[in-house]
């Protein structure tokens, strides 16, 4: 990523969704995650063909026009490797949706477990390696700089001596063989060399316990021991323990408990008893005398009062209505058109004629008497007032009559059902 041109950062989240992705679909399709990786990196360099085994239907026209649908450009020739890039991490995610998450969902499977293991192994082995390194590098610094230039001196000093050493020829080859083994092991890895240590000292252990005695001696002797302290322990302290543990619980359970039990069992039992008898001879009994006693009185006593009171309502309303559209309506309706008739043709004239004069008269005393006038005018006031007065009486009649109308009721009592 950083050499088709991201910067850091942006280089080290698209690594590391790379990643996830790989792992998610390595889990989804059974591939190794390592694989799957380097068939995305191959896509990003315009290698599709690998990735189209996983990924089916991306190609180069379809990334050239996922890139440019997300640029906005319009020239295929335009889009940059980065943008191209993004547009194959885009299809990889659309199109492999269905594996996403997969390697977390199941992350406890045997080949996800397989694949976490080996990856931790290999984590362990890069910092087992960084560990030993430098005591690697020290050690081959003293080979090189001290034994490698003693064993040549001793090699050189050898074969310059050779003529009066020939008894030692066979240690010269002996030490010949030595360097070829040492320079073998110069060129060994150093983590192959801890992984023979291990070997050769179980090796030399397998071969103590299975070619001589003194292992299996020991092993059966602590066996032996093991199962003795065992069965002690199990006939003398934990058997004899366990024992009276449940001789105690067997007193407490048939003792206490099983009495206990049986006793509220059978107290509940009684008063079952005595619920059911009571209920089947004289609670059902009584509850199904009512039932039919209030039937008998509903049928013929209740039902009928109810509907003798309904018709009698029924005709007592027929009746008002005709009283009230025959005989009431058409009298009040008279009343007040002669009332109105009255008032409009005599009272109402007479008033105003009245009022008029009085008025007349008032102002023409006011304007030739001055203050006398208020005083005759007040006399005249009084006298409107006695013509008032009667005209108030009818209208109190009138009200009296309306509101003796109003005083007209029927009260239906609040027993009877429905209507009251």
């Amino acid at each position: 990523f950083t050499q088709i041109g991201f910067g850091a950062e942006e280089a080290a989240r698209l690594s590391q969704s790379t990643v996830q992705m790989a792992a998610d679909l390595g889990s989804f399709n059974n591939v190794p995650t390592a694989d799957v990786a380097d068939r995305i990196s191959a896509a990003f360099r315009g290698e599709y063909d690998s990735l189209q085994t996983l990924i089916p239907n991306i190609n180069a026209a379809r990334v050239e026009q996922e890139a440019m649908a997300a640029t906005g450009k319009t020239n295929a020739r335009e889009l940059t490797a980065q943008e191209k890039a993004a547009a194959v991490l885009a299809i990889v995610n659309k199109d492999g949706a269905a594996a996403m998450g997969d390697f977390a969902k199941t992350a406890d499977g045997a080949a996800n477990t397989q694949k976490t293991l080996t990856a931790s192994l290999e984590d362990q082995q890069s910092k087992l390696g960084q560990t030993l390194m430098p005591l690697w590098q020290d050690f081959l610094g003293f080979l090189t700089d001290t034994a490698v230039p003693a064993l040549s001196a001793i090699v050189d000093w050898i074969s310059q001596n050779a003529s009066w050493l020939g008894p030692l020829s066979a240690a010269l080859g002996i030490a010949t063989g030595a360097v070829w083994l040492f320079n073998i092991a110069l060129n060994a890895n150093p983590i192959m060399l801890i992984i023979t240590a291990i070997g050769a000292l179980v090796g030399g252990i397998l071969y103590l316990a299975t070619q001589t005695t003194f292992f299996q001696d020991v092993w059966t002797n602590v066996t032996n021991a093991i199962g003795a302290a065992w069965n002690w322990l199990w006939t003398s302290v934990l058997q004899p323990v366990f024992t009276a543990i449940g001789d105690v619980f067997s007193w407490i359970y048939n003792n206490i408990i099983m009495p206990v039990v049986t006793g509220i069992m059978l107290y509940i039992g009684l008063w079952a008893a005595v619920i059911t008898w009571l209920w089947q001879s004289v609670i059902s009994p009584v509850f199904a005398a009512i039932g039919q006693v209030f039937n008998w009185i509903w049928g013929s006593v209740i039902s009928p009062v109810v509907g003798f009171i309904s018709a009698g309502i029924q005709a007592a309303g027929a009746v008002f209505s005709w009283l009230y559209a025959s005989a009431i309506k058409p009298a009040f309706d008279g009343v007040a058109g002669a009332f109105n008739w009255v008032w409009g043709s005599i009272i109402s004239p007479v008033a105003n004629a009245i009022s008029g004069a009085i008025n007349n008269v008032g102002n023409t005393v006011r304007d030739v008497f001055g203050g006398i006038g208020s005083f005759i005018g007040s006399a005249f006031q009084a006298a409107l007032n006695v013509v008032r007065g009667p005209i108030n009486g009818i209208i109190s009649l009138v009200n009296s009559a309306i509101r003796g109308l109003n005083s007209l009721s029927v009260t239906i009592p609040s027993w009877v059902p429905i209507v009251g």
